[in-house]
């Protein structure tokens, strides 16, 4: 049987915790190891899968397609605390009474490890904000190094979970946070840095890693959207120089979230964007943006020349690559070198000028900030 509560080496290795913190943490989880073997006798020699209300396994016994199981939610006084995944149906299971006492030790076990990490997130939010307020002076590193995190441990990736800012901030926000909160930690040692925000909630982890954390806010986005379609949420992730500069990248996210807002964006934003020039983007008025756009893009926005507009974004994205190009777009490469010459006589300029392709490419994130992404 495999213990989904275990070590995991992609969460933040230098995340670490007080001594007594750290014991009450392993101690739940190895109360919830013990329950495991529990619930492998109840079920029988068969896979199995037990994940919390957010879709996270919290559970794993053996192999298969859990997507072909049977499932039955474990319940407790009709709120729901869990869902069984198994092949056999619900029916072949163990006595009902021996379910409902492994379901309420369940529960027990699940509200303290949830209560503990909150608890965590909001002291590890409360650190941010002195960060915030005072910079990285000794003091405020000396509470960033209580939790693991060293000025000299060099980059970071920071990456923020938020509300998408239309909506109201308070009302939902804490669905939000409990939620990704379980798909960031996955109940699994160790912690990586997660805090909670005014609108949801931010995770450092080691390294450089912006493209790796990026396709997994796809999928935490995706998770997010199947649980809850009804609450749009916004990530973005961004690298941070060293925990000095950390006021860079708070500052970067939340001029970010703002647009987002003023836009109505939602999902990852900087999905198909420049990450160093979207931030300086971001910081500009939308109707500086939008003159920006019709400055430079003007004949291309008329939605009769659509299709030029979004083969000149995939031209210009993958390096000027009419081959490249063609194959995002799903069209013949002399297609797209017939558009691209369309583009120059509309726009009077000619791409083989450094200074036309700097313009164009700067309007066309400018364009795609606003609008949203035009074309792979």
């Amino acid at each position: 049987m495999s213990m989904v509560a275990g070590e995991d080496s992609w969460v933040n290795p230098f995340a670490g915790l007080p001594a007594e913190a750290e014991g009450r943490i392993r101690e739940m989880l190895g109360a919830l190891e013990a329950l495991a073997a529990q619930w492998q006798a109840f079920v029988g020699a068969v896979p199995f899968r037990i994940r919390d209300p957010y879709g996270v396994d919290l559970i794993s016994a053996g192999d298969g397609d859990a997507g072909l199981w049977y499932t039955t939610p474990l319940t407790i006084s009709g709120l729901p605390c869990a869902t069984l995944l198994t092949p056999l149906p619900p029916e072949n299971l163990g006595p009902r009474a021996t379910l409902n006492a492994l379901t309420l030790e369940l529960g027990f076990i699940l509200a303290r490890l949830q209560d503990w990490v909150q608890t965590e997130a909001e002291r590890r939010g409360e650190k941010v904000r002195r960060f915030e307020e005072a910079g990285p002076v000794p003091e405020v590193l000396h509470l960033f190094a209580l939790c693991g995190l060293s000025a000299a441990d060099g980059p970071l990736t920071l990456v923020a979970l938020e509300m998408a800012p239309e909506r109201p901030p308070f009302q939902e926000m804490e669905v939000l946070r409990r939620f990704m909160l379980a798909h960031l930690w996955a109940y699994r040692l160790p912690l990586p840095f997660v805090a909670f925000r005014p609108n949801g909630l931010l995770a450092l982890y080691p390294g450089n890693r912006v493209a790796g954390f990026t396709r997994r806010a796809h999928a935490w986005m995706d998770a997010w959207e199947r649980y809850r379609p009804d609450l749009p949420a916004c990530a973005y992730v961004t690298a941070v120089e060293d925990l000095y500069h950390l006021g860079d990248g708070l500052r970067e996210t939340a001029n970010l979230m703002r647009y987002a807002g003023q836009c109505r964006r939602a999902g990852v934003l900087n999905i198909h964007f420049h990450r160093q020039l979207l931030p300086v983007l971001a910081t500009l008025p939308p109707a500086a943006l939008r003159s920006l756009v019709q400055s430079t893009l003007g004949p291309l926005l008329d939605p009769a020349h659509r299709e030029l507009l979004d083969t000149l974004g995939a031209y210009l994205r993958h390096g000027q690559s009419p081959g490249k190009a063609a194959q995002v777009l799903y069209v013949h490469r002399n297609t797209v070198l017939y558009r691209i010459r369309r583009v120059e006589r509309l726009l009077q300029m000619k791409l083989k000028d450094p200074e036309a392709l700097a313009q164009l490419w700067v309007a066309i994130q400018a364009w795609e900030l606003l609008e949203g992404p035009a074309a792979p």
